[in-house]
């Protein structure tokens, strides 16, 4: 063989090479999407399961969050009654470090390489729905943090009304970007329209706020396990209080979330969807099915 007929063939070899390693990505990550659709739907049918036997959906009026309550529904019973739930609240995290570290695959979508990173993390968040300051009180999602909600409270229809979604981890990495950052924002109270203007419009170099989003499964409360659809998927996250924030959802897909349906199916939503759509879907009792 000539040296050019060796470089000819070098040259194709390094052409189907070019062409095979998108390939090999895109399938990787076509199959690491199938999981993150298949942990929504075990999840989903957990929620099925828990708001047939309890008569309401899971809520964390008691500081544990709405997928602790999932738990014996999920084959972790052990998990499950290992927490010890009594005593005061704000001792509830630091007596169950242990159960709060423990790593639940089904809690994690491997497209998101954080999950892999500490223990008791998880990616996926419960709905509250939409609001911003003194509505957030009252929360009209699929799940509230202060009160019960029933399968008859879902006027807008189980099919419609989103109960769950991903959000990428975020950790005190000073390297974190695009939608990893919580951002600080200046406060504006009550005035949704100004609060999202500004949160928008935050990039990186901002000041980030310091929240670590998905550090536990364990905990109740916004952006710990609970997201909102007040901004589309993969827009910026921006906290200043509790009341007043944005916990969008986001994901390492190409283009889109996945969002698990109280009815228990699973779809997955565009970035490019329409505000008002995004924001209907996220109510179970606005009349906007």
């Amino acid at each position: 063989m000539t040296l050019i007929e060796c470089l000819v063939v070098i040259s194709i070899i390094a052409l189907l090479i070019a062409l095979l390693i998108p390939a090999v990505q895109y399938a990787r990550e076509s199959a690491r999407r199938s999981i993150c659709i298949n942990n929504l739907k075990q999840i989903g049918i957990a929620i099925n399961a828990y708001s047939a036997s309890n008569s309401v959906m899971p809520s964390s009026w008691d500081g544990f969050s709405p997928q602790t309550k999932l738990l014996p529904f999920m084959e972790q019973i052990p998990l499950y009654n290992s927490i010890n739930m009594s005593g005061n609240r704000s001792d509830l995290m630091s007596i169950n470090i242990t159960a709060e570290s423990t790593t639940i695959s089904a809690f994690l979508c491997p497209s998101d390489g954080f999950g892999s990173k500490y223990g008791g993390q998880s990616n996926y968040y419960a709905n509250l729905g939409t609001g911003f300051g003194s509505a957030r009180r009252l929360p009209n999602g699929a799940f509230s943090d202060e009160t019960n909600i029933s399968v008859a409270d879902f006027a807008d229809g189980l099919t419609f009304t989103a109960a769950m979604s991903e959000l990428l981890i975020t950790d005190n990495s000073p390297n974190l970007s695009g939608q990893r950052i919580v951002y600080k924002t200046t406060y504006v109270e009550n005035d949704w329209m100004k609060f999202s203007s500004d949160c928008q419009s935050l990039q990186a170099g901002f000041e980030p706020s310091g929240y670590f989003r998905g550090s536990s499964w364990l905990k109740g409360g916004a952006g710990n396990t609970y997201y909102n659809h007040n901004l589309p998927p993969s827009s910026n996250c921006c906290y200043l209080t509790m009341l007043d924030a944005a916990w969008t959802s986001s994901s390492d897909h190409s283009g889109g979330v996945c969002v698990l349906n109280a009815d228990g199916h699973v779809e997955f939503v565009g970035t490019s969807v329409n505000i008002h759509i995004w924001r209907a879907r996220g109510t179970r009792n606005s009349g906007d099915n």
